[in-house]
């Protein structure tokens, strides 16, 4: 699992890769002293806004098929209830993120990330507490960091409606977060 968790990690930092860009632009317009949805302005999305908005759809579809493998392989209440709500809020979500990914003409990405597809597979191997743990795990690593990306598309984005359905995301994946962590608790290594 420690494995998982840095490539994991390490994937977040080729996102990064396509940040500076999307900064630099973001404090260019932002000279003014104002963000962009400060000014109410509704600016084409910058790299920021597209990567971020690429990255939560991919991440919709990791926990709809992760939720999913979760409710046919556990057999855990907390690690259930933890798949249940993730199908469901990410199922919203993912056709929320499509709509307005499709309005600035974003390419909604058809599938998880190669990472992301790679921890499906790893988990998939794994059977009874050992499954449990490792899932609980993963969301626990996961939301950590769909948490942190999605405060920097708020405070760094361009174009306000992709930064607001980043903040409306955040209470969600709190909620997620916690759940993850009561999941975690229930089914310690062994």
């Amino acid at each position: 699992m420690r494995t998982l968790l840095r490539v994991s990690l390490s994937s977040v930092g080729v996102a990064l890769l396509f940040v500076p860009a999307a900064f630099t632009q973001t404090a260019l317009a932002a000279s003014s002293g104002a963000t962009p949805s400060q000014r109410g302005d509704v600016t084409a999305p910058c790299g920021l806004d597209r990567v971020w908005l690429g990255t939560a759809i991919q991440g919709d579809r990791f926990e709809i098929k992760g939720g999913r493998m979760a409710l046919h392989r556990s057999n855990d209440s907390t690690v259930r209830r933890l798949a249940r709500r993730l199908v469901a809020d990410h199922t919203k979500s993912l056709a929320e993120s499509i709509a307005l990914a499709n309005q600035p003409g974003i390419n909604a990405p058809r599938h998880p990330n190669p990472t992301m597809r790679w921890e499906l597979e790893e988990i998939s191997e794994e059977h009874g507490n050992a499954f449990d743990h490792d899932y609980a795990e993963l969301e626990v690593t996961d939301h950590h960091v769909d948490i942190s990306e999605a405060k920097d598309e708020v405070e760094l984005g361009c174009n306000n409606r992709v930064q607001q359905d980043a903040k409306s995301e955040i209470p969600t994946l709190k909620e997620h977060l916690k759940l993850a962590k009561e999941a975690a608790a229930a089914n310690p290594d062994r």
